[in-house]
């Protein structure tokens, strides 16, 4: 999966970016299935799939905060 900046996460709905997150946690969930068969050379995707999660629901709780 490609990284997104903040700005263009910014500009997204908070019911857009949950289903980013699903679509993320979906991806590493194969992942971790690929890696179980031995078919992932490269593990920095775990990590780099992680760390979209955190930023995506960092801007989710943001988002939250402000219009409350």
């Amino acid at each position: 999966m490609k990284t997104v900046k903040a700005k263009e996460l910014w500009s997204k709905s908070v019911e857009q970016l949950q289903s980013m997150i699903m679509e993320h946690r979906r991806n590493l969930l194969g992942l971790r299935f690929k890696k179980a068969a031995g078919a992932v050379q490269d593990t920095s995707v775990f990590r780099k799939s992680k760390k979209e999660i955190a930023r995506i629901k960092t801007i989710v709780q943001q988002k939250q905060t402000v219009n409350n």
